[in-house]
Protein backbone atom coordinates (compact mmCIF):
# COMPACT_ATOMS: atom_id res chain seq x y z
CA UNK A 1 0.00 0.00 0.00
CA UNK A 2 1.32 3.53 -0.71
CA UNK A 3 1.40 5.99 1.96
CA UNK A 4 2.31 9.17 2.83
CA UNK A 5 4.55 10.59 4.98
CA UNK A 6 1.68 11.82 7.20
CA UNK A 7 1.12 8.60 7.94
CA UNK A 8 2.50 5.62 9.99
CA UNK A 9 1.30 2.05 9.58
CA UNK A 10 1.46 -0.38 12.61
CA UNK A 11 0.29 -4.21 11.98
CA UNK A 12 3.80 -6.24 12.69
CA UNK A 13 3.14 -9.02 14.72
CA UNK A 14 3.52 -8.80 18.21
CA UNK A 15 5.17 -11.94 19.16
CA UNK A 16 8.19 -10.79 16.95
CA UNK A 17 8.18 -7.12 18.31
CA UNK A 18 8.16 -7.77 21.49
CA UNK A 19 10.63 -10.71 21.22
CA UNK A 20 12.97 -8.70 19.50
CA UNK A 21 13.21 -5.55 21.97
CA UNK A 22 13.40 -8.17 24.81
CA UNK A 23 16.01 -9.24 23.69
CA UNK A 24 17.70 -6.27 23.64
CA UNK A 25 17.46 -5.74 27.11
CA UNK A 26 20.21 -6.50 29.79
CA UNK A 27 20.35 -9.07 31.86
CA UNK A 28 19.37 -7.29 35.05
CA UNK A 29 16.57 -5.83 33.81
CA UNK A 30 14.65 -10.10 33.00
CA UNK A 31 11.82 -10.15 34.85
CA UNK A 32 11.48 -11.76 37.76
CA UNK A 33 8.86 -12.40 40.81
CA UNK A 34 10.41 -9.59 42.45
CA UNK A 35 10.96 -7.15 39.55
CA UNK A 36 9.65 -3.82 40.32
CA UNK A 37 7.03 -2.97 37.85
CA UNK A 38 9.82 0.29 36.79
CA UNK A 39 12.23 -2.26 35.83
CA UNK A 40 10.04 -4.12 32.65
CA UNK A 41 11.08 -3.00 29.77
CA UNK A 42 9.15 -0.64 27.75
CA UNK A 43 7.83 -3.47 25.02
CA UNK A 44 6.09 -5.89 27.76
CA UNK A 45 4.81 -3.15 29.62
CA UNK A 46 3.32 -1.45 26.69
CA UNK A 47 1.44 -4.81 26.09
CA UNK A 48 0.04 -4.83 29.42
CA UNK A 49 -1.50 -1.33 29.04
CA UNK A 50 -2.62 -1.74 25.63
CA UNK A 51 -5.27 -4.82 27.14
CA UNK A 52 -7.12 -2.16 29.07
CA UNK A 53 -10.53 -2.09 28.23
CA UNK A 54 -10.97 1.23 27.22
CA UNK A 55 -8.70 4.54 26.23
CA UNK A 56 -10.15 6.39 29.47
CA UNK A 57 -8.34 4.16 31.78
CA UNK A 58 -5.14 4.13 28.96
CA UNK A 59 -5.27 7.77 29.08
CA UNK A 60 -5.37 7.87 33.21
CA UNK A 61 -2.12 5.89 32.96
CA UNK A 62 -0.25 8.68 31.38
CA UNK A 63 -0.09 10.08 34.64
CA UNK A 64 1.89 7.51 36.41
CA UNK A 65 5.22 8.95 35.36
CA UNK A 66 7.01 10.79 32.24
CA UNK A 67 8.24 7.17 30.77
CA UNK A 68 4.49 6.17 30.83
CA UNK A 69 3.30 9.24 28.84
CA UNK A 70 5.81 9.06 26.28
CA UNK A 71 5.17 4.99 25.95
CA UNK A 72 1.64 5.27 25.38
CA UNK A 73 1.79 8.52 23.41
CA UNK A 74 4.23 6.29 20.57
CA UNK A 75 2.99 5.40 16.92
CA UNK A 76 2.98 1.90 18.25
CA UNK A 77 1.05 1.65 21.42
CA UNK A 78 -1.74 3.33 19.74
CA UNK A 79 -1.75 0.88 17.02
CA UNK A 80 -1.40 -1.87 19.46
CA UNK A 81 -4.54 -0.73 21.40
CA UNK A 82 -6.37 0.00 18.22
CA UNK A 83 -5.44 -3.56 17.04
CA UNK A 84 -6.66 -5.25 20.22
CA UNK A 85 -10.08 -2.92 20.23
CA UNK A 86 -10.74 -4.37 16.42
CA UNK A 87 -9.67 -8.05 17.25
CA UNK A 88 -12.58 -7.23 20.76
CA UNK A 89 -15.06 -5.78 18.69
CA UNK A 90 -15.63 -2.93 20.65
CA UNK A 91 -18.66 -0.84 19.23
CA UNK A 92 -17.64 2.37 18.75
CA UNK A 93 -20.18 5.17 20.71
CA UNK A 94 -22.36 7.36 18.20
CA UNK A 95 -24.51 9.71 19.20
CA UNK A 96 -26.24 13.13 17.98
CA UNK A 97 -25.64 16.62 19.91
CA UNK A 98 -27.43 19.81 19.64
CA UNK A 99 -26.12 23.58 19.02
CA UNK A 100 -26.44 23.41 22.97
CA UNK A 101 -24.23 20.27 23.64
CA UNK A 102 -27.39 18.44 24.35
CA UNK A 103 -27.14 14.40 23.39
CA UNK A 104 -30.06 13.79 21.76
CA UNK A 105 -30.04 9.73 22.13
CA UNK A 106 -29.17 9.87 26.18
CA UNK A 107 -31.96 12.62 26.00
CA UNK A 108 -34.48 10.43 24.57
CA UNK A 109 -33.57 7.23 27.08
CA UNK A 110 -36.41 7.19 29.81
CA UNK A 111 -33.09 6.04 32.80
CA UNK A 112 -30.58 8.96 31.57
CA UNK A 113 -30.36 11.90 33.67
CA UNK A 114 -30.19 15.48 32.70
CA UNK A 115 -26.90 15.57 33.52
CA UNK A 116 -25.57 12.55 31.14
CA UNK A 117 -27.74 14.02 28.39
CA UNK A 118 -25.09 17.23 28.31
CA UNK A 119 -22.02 15.47 27.21
CA UNK A 120 -20.41 18.52 26.52
CA UNK A 121 -20.50 20.33 29.85
CA UNK A 122 -17.17 19.63 31.14
CA UNK A 123 -15.77 20.97 27.51
CA UNK A 124 -18.09 24.18 27.70
CA UNK A 125 -17.48 24.65 31.23
CA UNK A 126 -13.73 25.22 31.01
CA UNK A 127 -14.12 27.22 27.61
CA UNK A 128 -16.39 29.64 29.04
CA UNK A 129 -14.19 30.03 32.15
CA UNK A 130 -10.84 29.79 30.10
CA UNK A 131 -11.70 32.76 27.70
CA UNK A 132 -14.25 34.99 29.63
CA UNK A 133 -17.17 34.26 27.17
CA UNK A 134 -20.68 35.74 28.39
CA UNK A 135 -22.79 32.68 27.09
CA UNK A 136 -22.60 29.68 24.90
CA UNK A 137 -20.16 28.27 23.78
CA UNK A 138 -22.25 26.98 20.78
CA UNK A 139 -21.48 23.68 18.71
CA UNK A 140 -21.07 24.79 14.90
CA UNK A 141 -19.90 21.69 13.98
CA UNK A 142 -18.34 17.81 14.55
CA UNK A 143 -16.09 15.65 12.78
CA UNK A 144 -15.93 11.75 14.32
CA UNK A 145 -15.18 13.30 17.91
CA UNK A 146 -13.44 16.86 17.42
CA UNK A 147 -16.31 19.73 17.81
CA UNK A 148 -16.36 23.27 16.44
CA UNK A 149 -17.58 25.04 19.21
CA UNK A 150 -18.29 29.26 19.01
CA UNK A 151 -18.80 32.35 21.60
CA UNK A 152 -22.64 33.68 19.90
CA UNK A 153 -25.35 31.39 18.38
CA UNK A 154 -25.45 33.38 14.87
CA UNK A 155 -22.92 36.55 15.02
CA UNK A 156 -19.66 34.37 16.27
CA UNK A 157 -16.47 35.35 15.52
CA UNK A 158 -14.20 33.16 17.55
CA UNK A 159 -14.07 29.85 17.33
CA UNK A 160 -12.42 26.57 19.20
CA UNK A 161 -11.88 23.15 17.76
CA UNK A 162 -11.62 21.09 21.06
CA UNK A 163 -12.36 17.46 22.05
CA UNK A 164 -14.25 16.90 24.76
CA UNK A 165 -13.30 13.28 25.17
CA UNK A 166 -9.21 14.90 26.54
CA UNK A 167 -11.09 18.15 27.61
CA UNK A 168 -8.10 19.57 24.93
CA UNK A 169 -9.02 22.72 22.81
CA UNK A 170 -7.23 25.16 20.14
CA UNK A 171 -8.78 28.55 19.58
CA UNK A 172 -8.87 29.78 16.64
CA UNK A 173 -7.29 33.54 15.50
CA UNK A 174 -11.22 35.69 15.55
CA UNK A 175 -12.32 36.01 11.90
CA UNK A 176 -12.25 38.88 10.40
CA UNK A 177 -14.98 41.24 11.36
CA UNK A 178 -16.41 42.60 7.20
CA UNK A 179 -19.84 41.59 8.15
CA UNK A 180 -22.54 41.73 10.88
CA UNK A 181 -24.49 39.25 9.03
CA UNK A 182 -24.91 35.78 10.08
CA UNK A 183 -22.19 33.45 8.39
CA UNK A 184 -22.91 29.95 7.62
CA UNK A 185 -20.10 27.86 8.95
CA UNK A 186 -18.81 24.52 8.09
CA UNK A 187 -15.88 21.98 9.70
CA UNK A 188 -14.23 19.70 7.96
CA UNK A 189 -11.36 17.12 8.04
CA UNK A 190 -9.25 15.71 4.92
CA UNK A 191 -8.65 11.87 6.62
CA UNK A 192 -9.57 10.39 10.34
CA UNK A 193 -7.13 10.30 12.34
CA UNK A 194 -6.90 6.50 12.04
CA UNK A 195 -7.97 4.00 9.96
CA UNK A 196 -7.41 0.20 9.21
CA UNK A 197 -7.41 -2.56 7.44
CA UNK A 198 -8.69 -6.05 7.72
CA UNK A 199 -6.67 -8.67 8.89
CA UNK A 200 -4.40 -10.87 6.32
CA UNK A 201 -3.76 -14.20 6.41
CA UNK A 202 -2.02 -14.30 9.51
CA UNK A 203 -4.72 -12.53 11.18
CA UNK A 204 -2.93 -8.99 11.50
CA UNK A 205 -4.68 -5.83 11.17
CA UNK A 206 -2.72 -2.64 9.52
CA UNK A 207 -3.43 0.30 11.73
CA UNK A 208 -2.78 3.63 9.91
CA UNK A 209 -2.38 7.06 11.63
CA UNK A 210 -2.76 10.10 9.85
CA UNK A 211 -0.82 12.48 12.22
CA UNK A 212 -1.00 15.10 10.15
CA UNK A 213 -4.27 15.37 9.13
CA UNK A 214 -5.51 18.71 8.01
CA UNK A 215 -8.76 20.68 8.76
CA UNK A 216 -10.53 23.48 7.55
CA UNK A 217 -13.14 26.23 9.08
CA UNK A 218 -15.13 27.93 6.21
CA UNK A 219 -17.75 31.26 6.79
CA UNK A 220 -19.74 32.09 3.56
CA UNK A 221 -20.84 35.46 4.01
CA UNK A 222 -23.83 37.11 2.50
CA UNK A 223 -23.08 38.87 -0.79
CA UNK A 224 -21.16 42.57 -0.17
CA UNK A 225 -24.11 44.35 -2.66
CA UNK A 226 -27.84 44.49 -1.19
CA UNK A 227 -29.05 41.20 -3.36
CA UNK A 228 -29.62 38.57 -1.54
CA UNK A 229 -29.43 36.11 -4.85
CA UNK A 230 -26.51 35.83 -6.40
CA UNK A 231 -23.93 33.75 -8.20
CA UNK A 232 -21.09 35.08 -6.24
CA UNK A 233 -20.41 34.52 -2.86
CA UNK A 234 -17.22 35.28 0.04
CA UNK A 235 -16.24 32.51 2.03
CA UNK A 236 -13.90 32.83 4.93
CA UNK A 237 -11.60 29.84 5.21
CA UNK A 238 -9.08 28.77 8.02
CA UNK A 239 -6.46 26.63 7.47
CA UNK A 240 -4.16 25.47 10.27
CA UNK A 241 -1.14 25.33 7.73
CA UNK A 242 -1.34 28.78 7.71
CA UNK A 243 -2.84 29.77 10.75
CA UNK A 244 -4.97 32.45 9.48
CA UNK A 245 -7.75 32.96 7.63
CA UNK A 246 -8.07 33.65 4.15
CA UNK A 247 -11.21 34.73 2.09
CA UNK A 248 -12.09 34.41 -1.64
CA UNK A 249 -15.13 35.11 -4.14
CA UNK A 250 -16.88 32.15 -4.85
CA UNK A 251 -18.23 31.79 -8.46
CA UNK A 252 -20.91 29.37 -8.08
CA UNK A 253 -23.10 27.65 -11.21
CA UNK A 254 -26.04 28.87 -9.97
CA UNK A 255 -27.70 31.81 -8.61
CA UNK A 256 -28.36 31.46 -4.93
CA UNK A 257 -30.13 32.82 -1.99
CA UNK A 258 -27.60 33.95 1.11
CA UNK A 259 -30.80 33.53 3.28
CA UNK A 260 -32.08 29.69 2.56
CA UNK A 261 -28.09 28.46 3.13
CA UNK A 262 -28.14 25.56 5.57
CA UNK A 263 -26.76 27.47 8.71
CA UNK A 264 -24.68 24.56 8.64
CA UNK A 265 -22.75 22.55 6.37
CA UNK A 266 -22.47 18.95 6.73
CA UNK A 267 -19.07 17.16 6.34
CA UNK A 268 -18.85 14.22 4.48
CA UNK A 269 -15.65 12.44 2.24
CA UNK A 270 -13.32 15.62 2.97
CA UNK A 271 -16.25 17.39 1.32
CA UNK A 272 -18.55 20.52 3.26
CA UNK A 273 -22.09 20.30 1.85
CA UNK A 274 -24.63 22.84 2.02
CA UNK A 275 -28.64 22.86 0.46
CA UNK A 276 -29.79 25.81 -0.71
CA UNK A 277 -33.73 26.65 -1.92
CA UNK A 278 -33.95 29.44 -4.82
CA UNK A 279 -36.71 29.79 -7.34
CA UNK A 280 -38.48 26.49 -6.02
CA UNK A 281 -35.37 24.51 -6.91
CA UNK A 282 -33.32 22.71 -4.40
CA UNK A 283 -29.46 23.30 -4.70
CA UNK A 284 -26.99 20.63 -3.29
CA UNK A 285 -23.41 22.59 -3.14
CA UNK A 286 -20.56 20.36 -1.90
CA UNK A 287 -17.82 22.35 -1.41
CA UNK A 288 -13.83 20.36 -1.43
CA UNK A 289 -11.16 22.39 -0.23
CA UNK A 290 -8.35 19.75 -0.51
CA UNK A 291 -8.81 19.04 -3.60
CA UNK A 292 -5.17 20.84 -5.78
CA UNK A 293 -6.80 20.55 -9.32
CA UNK A 294 -9.90 22.72 -9.52
CA UNK A 295 -11.01 26.38 -10.89
CA UNK A 296 -14.41 27.11 -10.30
CA UNK A 297 -12.54 29.92 -7.44
CA UNK A 298 -11.68 32.47 -7.67
CA UNK A 299 -9.93 34.71 -5.40
CA UNK A 300 -10.65 38.87 -5.26
CA UNK A 301 -8.17 39.50 -7.37
CA UNK A 302 -9.52 37.47 -9.44
CA UNK A 303 -6.80 35.66 -9.89
CA UNK A 304 -6.91 31.81 -9.41
CA UNK A 305 -7.52 29.77 -6.06
CA UNK A 306 -6.54 25.79 -6.74
CA UNK A 307 -8.40 24.89 -3.31
CA UNK A 308 -11.57 24.55 -3.57
CA UNK A 309 -14.39 23.66 -5.58
CA UNK A 310 -17.75 23.27 -5.78
CA UNK A 311 -19.86 20.56 -7.31
CA UNK A 312 -24.10 21.17 -7.56
CA UNK A 313 -27.21 18.80 -7.63
CA UNK A 314 -29.92 20.66 -8.70
CA UNK A 315 -33.71 19.49 -8.59
CA UNK A 316 -37.26 20.28 -8.45
CA UNK A 317 -38.05 21.05 -4.89
CA UNK A 318 -41.96 20.52 -3.97
CA UNK A 319 -42.93 23.37 -1.53
CA UNK A 320 -44.47 20.80 0.85
CA UNK A 321 -41.06 18.79 1.10
CA UNK A 322 -38.51 19.12 4.19
CA UNK A 323 -35.00 18.41 3.37
CA UNK A 324 -31.98 17.39 5.40
CA UNK A 325 -28.55 15.88 4.36
CA UNK A 326 -27.00 12.94 5.83
CA UNK A 327 -24.55 10.26 6.27
CA UNK A 328 -25.60 6.56 6.76
CA UNK A 329 -23.03 5.15 8.58
CA UNK A 330 -20.60 4.71 5.57
CA UNK A 331 -19.01 7.98 3.96
CA UNK A 332 -21.88 8.16 1.70
CA UNK A 333 -23.62 11.31 1.46
CA UNK A 334 -28.00 11.19 1.64
CA UNK A 335 -30.28 13.39 1.62
CA UNK A 336 -33.62 12.63 3.56
CA UNK A 337 -37.01 14.22 2.28
CA UNK A 338 -39.98 14.45 4.22
CA UNK A 339 -43.05 15.27 2.35
CA UNK A 340 -45.41 16.57 4.89
CA UNK A 341 -48.43 16.40 2.73
CA UNK A 342 -48.11 12.80 1.37
CA UNK A 343 -46.64 12.15 4.77
CA UNK A 344 -44.05 10.11 2.52
CA UNK A 345 -40.14 9.70 3.75
CA UNK A 346 -37.45 9.66 0.71
CA UNK A 347 -34.16 8.93 1.37
CA UNK A 348 -31.74 9.78 -1.53
CA UNK A 349 -28.18 8.64 -2.17
CA UNK A 350 -25.98 11.13 -4.22
CA UNK A 351 -22.90 10.54 -5.97
CA UNK A 352 -20.75 13.14 -7.68
CA UNK A 353 -19.84 12.44 -11.29
CA UNK A 354 -17.16 14.33 -12.79
CA UNK A 355 -17.70 15.58 -16.11
CA UNK A 356 -14.44 17.63 -17.90
CA UNK A 357 -13.96 19.24 -14.21
CA UNK A 358 -17.46 20.29 -13.70
CA UNK A 359 -18.52 18.66 -10.85
CA UNK A 360 -21.77 17.23 -10.49
CA UNK A 361 -24.14 15.58 -8.01
CA UNK A 362 -26.22 12.94 -8.89
CA UNK A 363 -29.07 10.70 -7.43
CA UNK A 364 -27.96 7.24 -7.51
CA UNK A 365 -30.48 5.35 -5.73
CA UNK A 366 -33.75 6.14 -3.51
CA UNK A 367 -35.99 4.34 -0.83
CA UNK A 368 -39.82 5.08 -0.28
CA UNK A 369 -41.29 4.90 3.16
CA UNK A 370 -45.17 5.86 3.34
CA UNK A 371 -45.82 6.93 7.19
CA UNK A 372 -48.59 5.45 9.65
CA UNK A 373 -51.54 7.25 9.82
CA UNK A 374 -52.28 6.73 13.33
CA UNK A 375 -48.54 8.26 13.86
CA UNK A 376 -50.90 11.53 13.79
CA UNK A 377 -53.05 13.38 15.96
CA UNK A 378 -55.10 16.05 15.29
CA UNK A 379 -53.91 16.03 11.79
CA UNK A 380 -50.33 17.19 13.13
CA UNK A 381 -47.88 17.66 10.19
CA UNK A 382 -44.84 16.01 10.90
CA UNK A 383 -41.12 17.73 10.70
CA UNK A 384 -37.62 16.33 10.68
CA UNK A 385 -35.67 17.06 14.04
CA UNK A 386 -32.86 15.47 13.49
CA UNK A 387 -30.84 13.63 10.80
CA UNK A 388 -31.03 9.69 10.78
CA UNK A 389 -30.04 7.52 14.14
CA UNK A 390 -26.22 7.42 13.18
CA UNK A 391 -25.99 3.54 14.70
CA UNK A 392 -29.03 2.98 12.57
CA UNK A 393 -29.65 3.87 8.95
CA UNK A 394 -33.63 2.76 8.99
CA UNK A 395 -34.17 5.00 12.47
CA UNK A 396 -35.67 8.81 11.80
CA UNK A 397 -36.37 10.98 14.77
CA UNK A 398 -39.66 13.14 13.64
CA UNK A 399 -41.45 15.71 15.61
CA UNK A 400 -45.32 15.29 15.98
CA UNK A 401 -46.80 18.55 17.86
CA UNK A 402 -44.39 18.54 21.26
CA UNK A 403 -43.93 14.65 20.93
CA UNK A 404 -40.37 12.77 19.82
CA UNK A 405 -41.52 10.35 17.30
CA UNK A 406 -38.65 7.47 16.39
CA UNK A 407 -39.55 5.57 13.12
CA UNK A 408 -38.06 2.66 11.43
CA UNK A 409 -38.42 3.07 7.62
CA UNK A 410 -37.42 -0.89 6.55
CA UNK A 411 -40.04 -1.81 9.52
CA UNK A 412 -42.23 0.67 9.00
CA UNK A 413 -42.35 0.38 13.49
CA UNK A 414 -42.74 3.49 15.16
CA UNK A 415 -42.63 4.76 18.93
CA UNK A 416 -43.56 7.56 21.09
CA UNK A 417 -39.88 7.94 22.67
CA UNK A 418 -40.78 11.82 24.23
CA UNK A 419 -43.74 13.45 25.27
CA UNK A 420 -43.70 17.84 25.36
CA UNK A 421 -39.88 17.09 25.36
CA UNK A 422 -37.82 20.37 25.39
CA UNK A 423 -35.61 18.66 23.08
CA UNK A 424 -37.44 19.60 19.98
CA UNK A 425 -36.61 22.83 20.27
CA UNK A 426 -33.47 22.37 18.74
CA UNK A 427 -33.34 22.03 14.92
CA UNK A 428 -30.01 21.53 14.00
CA UNK A 429 -28.23 18.32 15.59
CA UNK A 430 -24.46 16.95 14.33
CA UNK A 431 -23.10 13.46 14.56
CA UNK A 432 -21.20 13.07 17.41
CA UNK A 433 -18.51 9.86 17.40
CA UNK A 434 -16.30 8.69 20.14
CA UNK A 435 -13.50 6.37 18.43
CA UNK A 436 -11.79 3.83 20.08
CA UNK A 437 -8.52 6.34 20.64
CA UNK A 438 -9.16 9.96 20.71
CA UNK A 439 -8.34 12.29 17.69
CA UNK A 440 -5.61 14.92 19.04
CA UNK A 441 -6.67 18.46 18.39
CA UNK A 442 -5.12 20.20 15.86
CA UNK A 443 -1.92 22.48 16.61
CA UNK A 444 -1.26 25.95 15.25
CA UNK A 445 1.95 27.22 13.56
CA UNK A 446 3.16 28.51 16.08
CA UNK A 447 2.45 26.30 18.64
CA UNK A 448 4.04 23.23 16.48
CA UNK A 449 7.43 25.68 16.16
CA UNK A 450 7.50 25.94 20.09
CA UNK A 451 6.91 22.20 21.12
CA UNK A 452 9.55 21.21 18.31
CA UNK A 453 11.66 24.43 19.82
CA UNK A 454 10.92 22.25 23.46
CA UNK A 455 11.73 19.04 21.80
CA UNK A 456 15.18 20.31 20.30
CA UNK A 457 16.31 21.92 23.89
CA UNK A 458 15.34 18.31 26.07
CA UNK A 459 17.79 16.60 23.31
CA UNK A 460 20.37 19.24 23.70
CA UNK A 461 20.49 18.94 27.36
Amino acid sequence: MKRSRSQSSVGAPVSEYVRSKLSKTSPSSKVTSATHIADIPDALLAEIISRLSSNRFVFQCKCVSKRWHTLISESYFIGRFLGLQIDKQTPIIRTLISVQGEDLLSRLTPSSSSSSSRVLTPMFERLKSFHGLKEGPFVAGTYNDLVLCSDHKYFARSYYICNPHTLSWVALPPAPARSNEIAHVGFVCDVPYYNYEEGDKEGRHVVQLNAQYRCKVVRILPPSDEELTSDKFIIEVFSFETGEWRESLISCPRKLHHVMFDRFGFACNRRLYWSNHVEGRLLVLGLDLFNDNNITITSKDSSVDDECRFTVFDKPMDKHSIQCLGDQCGGRLHMYELDIVRRTLYVWELKEEDNQGDGKLCLSEHRVCSLDPEMYHNNAYPLIMASVDPNNKDVWYLRVNEDVVMCNIQTREWSIIAEKSEIIKSIYFFPYVLPWWPTPVPRLPQQRANQLARGEELAAS
